[in-house]
């Protein structure tokens, strides 16, 4: 589980059924919290996106609040 800083999280992502991790920023929040590349992103602030389209997901990430986070396998 991994919970969003001021500037974000730090990844992107890409792909449909599952979303995948194509990016993480180094020294980010993401990195930090053991995020790699190729991971597949479960849920963003309790909401399942294992089904969503990436750019579902992508809105989801952008648009959470500060004290949202997202959990990836």
């Amino acid at each position: 589980m991994i919970h969003r800083g001021r500037s974000g999280f730090g990844f992107s992502i890409s792909g449909e059924c599952p979303v995948t991790v194509c990016r993480v920023d180094a020294g980010s929040l993401a990195e930090l919290g053991g995020l790699r590349v190729s991971d597949e992103l479960v849920a963003v602030d309790g909401q399942n996106v294992e089904h969503a389209a990436s750019e579902t997901a992508a809105a989801l990430v952008k648009y959470t609040q500060p004290t949202s986070w997202i959990r990836a396998v």
